[in-house]
């Protein structure tokens, strides 16, 4: 049984595990969704087993790093699971996995012969089956056969998250006392193990951000006041799902708005994202889709209306500062203390610009303030001189900000960090706050659907808005080079901004498929026609005016000659 065998001729394309040409296994849930190579769990495992190898102690080489499979959570009262099972990479329970420390050929998994995985389904998977998927060396229904294979050593999963407290509890099964147990090489491994991602995992986490993002500027697009919390979310989980083959977030959606921004882990059940939005709101919306238990978090403030007041703007400037502080001090090497430092000093360094406090920075940071600011760290794995001035009351009430974003480490090239930014930047003419309107024509221009029926209505009734203006009625030839979307998109950036720099335009044009002579012409003449009607309104004032003077100076007479008259 411990020889490597040979892949079974099975047919194991079940839902979203199939072979390509070569006969090798891969997730892909849809046509146009990421293809996973199930060869990106075994290089995991293998970079796993040579870590066991060179950093236990005592390794003798017979030994197996043990797993326990996890269990089923039932929704309170039911036999229905209230959340999709996930671990190991698969929606499976009941498994136990041994893998063979040292020696990365040889991976064994044990699965319950009896587990409902095998006999309950519509579609029985086979143990031939689950060696394929997996891309595995054997697979068997029985631990004991740890014995026969003569284990020295069983690694066990044992330890404690730093940051979560979660434990996880080593694994028991019958006839484990006959082995030498250690349950202190694995946990440390593992995890170090699981925070350096290799290039295939790194593909996965880049296509699940890319999906979030734009389900991110999906809402964006939709929000406006009156709207439900929970509408927000479905917007973003709708979208995930549909066109990106999310079947799970990879958290409950936080969507708060308003004062409540300022609750950390807002959407669960005592706070269920119930709140309705209303104008002038700040919107705080921090939702990561999952995609093969791979999942990414990303958040982003802004105003349902669109406008950001002045005290909004400042505190999103602030935090926006921070972050890019600390994101350009990043370096292989950099460490999460350090990068603590930089960002606490970087909010309270903001919040003395802003006038908000008075005092050292050092003093301030060595008194821990910050912390009245941030009460949490600045990421995961994705004193007596100074006051508090009466300035900040002004800042009561209106929530929180917080931003949200995703990259790694080694990246030399941050440009996909510069465009999240951008993004989120509310003076940036790419920002969705600016420039509302303007994916929906592009999903209109290729035929697309949107996630939600309004967006085209808004682009319609705005492009009905521009046709009853007198400015909208343009000659002939320009509706030839204009289409009414453009016009309209347009018109935003004219409503916005009467001026824009080189490289603006550039960005302009790009957007909307018309040349860079095209975008400078229509705003020039805009501004033409803009400089035209206001004139046309004063003269048009200047005449009332006058007209009223004559008639009162008509009234005047009238009641003269009266009086001559009598």
């Amino acid at each position: 049984m411990g020889a490597e065998q040979s892949k079974p001729a099975v047919n194991f394309e079940v839902g979203a595990f199939k072979v390509d040409d070569n006969g090798e296994p891969y997730f892909q849930m849809g046509p146009d969704t990421l293809r996973i190579p199930m060869t990106l769990h075994r290089e995991a495992r293998e970079n796993l087993s040579r870590s066991v190898r060179d950093g236990a102690e005592d390794y003798t080489v017979n030994s197996y790093m043990f797993f326990q499979g996890g269990r089923k959570n039932r929704r309170f009262d039911t036999d229905i699971n209230y959340v999709i099972f996930r671990q190991f990479t698969r929606s499976q329970v009941s498994q136990i996995i041994a893998l063979k420390a040292g020696i990365t050929s040889t991976i064994v998994l044990y699965q319950n012969a009896r587990s409902p995985i095998l006999i309950g389904c519509s579609e029985p998977r086979s143990l031939d089956c689950q060696q394929i998927r997996l891309v595995i060396t054997l697979v068997l229904t029985d631990c004991q056969v740890l014995k026969e294979k003569r284990c020295s050593t069983l690694y066990l999963m044992e330890g404690m998250n730093r940051f979560s407290y979660v434990s996880t509890s080593a694994p028991i099964f019958e006839g484990i006392e006959n082995f030498t147990i250690d349950k202190t090489t694995l946990y440390p491994l593992a995890v170090a193990g699981r925070v350096r991602k290799t290039d295939k995992e790194l593909d996965v986490i880049r296509y699940i951000t890319k999906v979030s993002s734009e389900g991110h500027r999906r809402v964006l697009l939709a929000a406006k006041p009156g709207m439900m919390e929970y509408q927000a979310s479905s917007i973003f989980t709708y979208y995930c799902y549909m066109y990106g083959g999310c079947r799970e977030v990879g958290y409950i959606p936080i969507c708060p708005s308003g004062d409540r921004s300022k609750i950390l882990h807002y959407g669960g059940q005592s706070a269920p994202n119930d709140k309705q939005i209303v104008d002038g709101d700040l919107c705080l919306f921090d939702m990561g889709g999952e995609y093969h238990c791979y999942l990414t978090d990303i958040t982003s403030t802004f105003p349902v209306n669109g406008k950001f007041t002045d005290v909004q703007r400042t505190t999103y400037e602030m935090v926006l500062d921070t972050v890019h502080t600390v994101v350009n001090r990043i370096r292989p090497g950099f460490t999460w203390r350090e990068a603590r430092m930089v960002c606490y000093r970087a909010l309270l360094r903001n919040l003395v610009e802003q006038g908000l406090l008075v005092g050292s920075v050092d003093e301030m940071y060595d008194a821990k303030l910050h912390r009245v600011f941030m009460p949490h760290g600045i990421g995961h794995f994705i004193g007596g001189k100074f006051m508090v001035k009466s300035e900040i009351d002004r800042y009561r009430g209106i929530g929180g900000v917080r931003i949200e974003e995703m990259f790694a480490n080694y990246c030399l090239n941050l440009s996909h960090i510069r465009q999240l930014q951008s993004l989120m930047d509310p003076s940036s003419s790419l920002s969705p706050i600016q420039t509302i309107e303007a994916s929906v024509a592009e999903e209109e221009d290729r035929g697309s659907e949107t996630p939600v029926a309004y967006l085209k209505e808004r682009v319609r009734q705005n492009s009905e808005l521009s046709a009853d203006r007198p400015d909208s009625k343009k000659k002939k030839g320009a509706r030839r080079t204009f289409t009414d979307e453009q016009v309209a998109k347009l018109e935003n950036y004219f409503d916005y901004k009467r001026y824009f720099t080189p490289v603006e335009r550039t960005k302009i044009a790009k957007e909307l498929l018309l040349s860079e002579t095209q975008i400078k012409t229509w705003f020039q003449n805009r501004r033409a026609k803009n400089k035209r009607d206001e004139n046309e309104r004063r003269e048009q004032n200047s005449s009332a005016t006058v007209g009223m003077i004559r008639c009162t100076q008509c009234i005047v007479a009238l009641k003269q000659a009266v009086a001559a008259i009598s």
